[in-house]
């Protein structure tokens, strides 16, 4: 559903994300367990260790929560996308061209979000897989390139190339 000034919506799932969240929470709180639990034997580590692994493991877990969905909102001024707290925004005026890209997913290391090379320069990619992605080349950044995946890879196309004067 779309948002008031939104042009476009789109929002991709990952399930393996809630996957590797559960597994992960579950090392936290067996962790957090362990370090309020009596040692069973002399040869135990402190239990300030199981607490900051505990700790620690209960972060790394948010981060990963945030990678179970990737979401794409166009507005009248910007397209914005966004793994959870991890949101990258470009305004219209900054985008100088929009393509299709044509390397295979694997390329950029799979899922979530990565900085890589594309034609020399420094790019910014937030993938998951199964989809397409749409490469934006950009002004007023350290990266020239910013690419994202969409199930709706023409209309993104259409739609980004209308609000930033490309057509």
């Amino acid at each position: 559903m779309l948002r008031p000034n939104e042009l476009y919506r789109e929002e991709l799932s990952f399930p393996v994300a809630l996957w590797a969240t559960f597994a992960l929470g579950l090392a936290a709180v067996f962790f957090l367990y362990a370090a309020s639990a009596e040692p069973a034997g002399g040869n135990q580590p402190p239990s300030g260790y199981f607490l900051g692994m505990g700790v620690f493991m209960a972060l790394v877990t948010l981060v990963v929560f945030q990678f179970r969905r990737l979401a794409i909102s166009i507005t009248l001024e910007a397209v914005t996308v966004s793994f959870g707290w991890f949101a990258y925004r470009i305004p219209f005026h900054n985008i100088v061209s929009i393509f299709i890209d044509e390397k295979p997913g694997i390329v950029y290391g799979g899922w979530g979000l990565r900085i890589a090379s594309t034609r020399g320069k420094l790019a910014l990619v937030y993938s998951v897989l199964n989809a397409p992605r749409v490469v934006i080349e950009r002004t007023g950044s350290r990266y020239a390139y910013f690419l994202f995946s969409t199930r709706q890879l023409q209309e993104v196309l259409n739609i980004i190339r209308q609000q930033a004067g490309l057509v």
